[in-house]
């Protein structure tokens, strides 16, 4: 959980809407290797070797909503779904009856330093479901429960070109590649400012997606029925040349 706090921690940004552009769609196709898994609770970790676990990814390159800060410059592209079948890893449904119910589901690239010597560009996927069971008449706290798969490449530069400004072309480059894997289903009970007590299922596992294909996407109804214009007036044109000779 630690570790995610530099890239999910909130903070003020100054966000430009970009001008629209048509979507490219992109489907990728990963094969997922998880090296290590940690009970949430106590914080133990074990190595583990499990593999041929198969990851998707479908999303489309245009930019939606660039963000700078002074360590930062982020841009939102999407939407983005990751489909990814966890249970060799481990699984438990929601143990909350949710009050209220917030879906977060947002991807981007990335040209960040949290404080180092060292920048990253990135491709972060975030699928995140967030149960709060903290109403009108209940006490101060909340239940929380919460299934997200983030996706990173953890390239490293000392000022050798990274773009400040990410674009459509970055977002496409950063996905069909070998990412870093992190997944973690987790729930808890939470009151004031006492830690949050984990329920003893909760766990995150870290491993590698390796890249394995992009699949072509297929072509609208509206471009098919202009090809199948573009074919018969070819052929009729030929036929109207063939009847002149």
């Amino acid at each position: 959980m630690r570790t995610l706090l530099p890239c999910l921690g909130v903070v003020a940004f100054v966000g430009v809407l970009s001008p629209s552009a048509s979507a490219t769609p992109l489907t990728l196709q990963y094969d997922v290797t998880a090296t290590q898994l940690c009970d949430v609770a106590t914080g133990f970790c074990s190595n583990i070797n499990i593999g041929g676990i198969a990851l998707t990814i479908t999303t489309d390159d245009t930019i939606h909503l660039r963000e700078h800060q002074p360590f930062l410059s982020r841009a939102h592209f999407g939407p983005t779904t990751v489909a990814i079948d966890t249970s060799s890893l481990g699984f438990f449904a929601n143990p909350f009856v949710p009050e209220e119910v917030s879906s977060i589901r947002t991807s981007w690239v990335q040209d960040t330093d949290f404080g180092t010597d060292a920048a990253s560009l990135g491709a972060f996927i975030q699928d995140l479901l967030f149960e709060s069971g903290l109403g009108n008449g209940d006490p101060p706290g909340s239940e929380q429960y919460q299934v997200m798969t983030l996706l990173s490449s953890g390239r490293a530069h000392a000022g050798d070109g990274v773009p400040v400004d990410p674009t459509s072309a970055d977002v496409h480059a950063s996905l069909a590649q070998d990412l870093l894997f992190y997944h973690q289903v987790s729930a808890a009970t939470c009151v004031d400012t006492n830690p949050c007590v984990f329920d003893p299922r909760s766990f995150e596992a870290f491993g590698t997606a390796r890249f394995r294909e992009q699949i072509a996407p297929v072509p609208e109804p509206a471009t098919l029925s202009l090809l199948s214009l573009g074919l018969v007036a070819g052929a009729a044109a030929r036929r109207r040349r063939h009847s002149r000779v």
